[in-house]
């Protein structure tokens, strides 16, 4: 397949790959937001987290989940399923 063969294929690949692209671009974005958000979470003291409701367990918690872990977890529970 010559590079011309491949580019004139592009057309007919776009309406696949651009939401797929597309998809990937939100879900990057998703795990970046909940990277910056679980940082910020992890540099609150005692206090604020008072103020918010959440206990040092659970921030400690939500700050060891991994960037790519955007899936809700109840409160009150670790990774493993174990009442913290």
């Amino acid at each position: 397949m010559t590079t011309r063969d491949a580019f004139a294929l592009l057309p007919n690949l776009l309406p696949v790959t651009a939401p797929a692209v597309a998809g990937l671009l939100r879900w990057l974005h998703l795990a970046w937001q909940m990277h910056r958000t679980r940082r910020d979470l992890a540099r609150l003291d005692d206090r604020m987290l008072r103020d918010i409701g959440v206990s040092r367990a659970e921030a400690l918690a939500e700050t060891e989940r991994s960037a790519w872990d955007l899936t809700p977890r109840p409160r009150g529970v670790n990774r493993r399923g174990a009442a913290l």
